[in-house]
């Protein structure tokens, strides 16, 4: 009979993706996660097959536990991309940007299954972002008393461009303020007011 695990697959998990979020898939060894989670390889090795699996597993449980109830909630709009962003971006503690994102930069080193699930995430944050887009559109249209056509899905493709791009440039600037990328999501909230 083998030894009990006294490790939570949660925690480990947890603790892999802060260095999976800091270091990146490929410059994280083996021997880093043994570090970071205090679980031994043979420890690791019973719960995951190998640092893919590792990785896989906390790409899964991150996007699992990720806060997108901002976009889903009604009455849709705008205010609940504002909300969105707002949680998402400006958040002070712990790591910046998003997991997802910031492992589209490795896609040609992490596992080829990695690359499916942050594209179904990414299809679902899309869906969030036409649902309010749409919603917001509806309500102009109504006000405005005209017949106008809305590229949702085109508004909604250039939201998500938007969101990848601001999660990543909160990994590359060393003093990135709150107050600049409060008025990025204002700029883009007020573009998106006008479509």
């Amino acid at each position: 009979m083998g030894r009990p695990k006294n490790f939570s697959r949660e925690e480990v998990l947890e603790k892999a993706i802060v260095l999976f979020w800091h270091r990146g898939f490929a410059d994280t060894s083996l021997q880093d996660l043994e570090k970071a989670t205090g679980v031994n390889k043979s420890g690791l090795y019973s719960e995951f097959r190998d640092k893919n699996d590792i990785f896989l597993a906390s790409l899964r449980y991150y996007l699992a536990n990720r806060d997108l109830s901002a976009l889903f909630c009604d009455p849709p709009g705008l205010q609940n991309i504002a909300i969105f962003f707002n949680e998402a971006l400006l958040c002070t503690d712990g790591p910046k940007g998003c997991l997802a994102v910031n492992s589209l930069r490795e896609l040609a080193v992490v596992p080829g299954e990695a690359r499916e699930i942050i594209s179904r995430s990414q299809t679902q944050l899309k869906r969030g972002f036409a649902r309010n887009i749409n919603a917001a559109g509806g309500a102009r249209k109504k006000v405005k008393s005209t017949v106008q056509a809305i590229d949702v899905e085109g508004l909604a493709e250039l939201t998500m461009t938007f969101f990848i791009g601001i999660s990543l440039e909160q990994n590359l600037r060393h003093k990135k303020t709150a107050a600049a990328t409060r008025k990025k999501i204002d700029d883009l909230l007020a573009l998106l007011s006008q479509a």
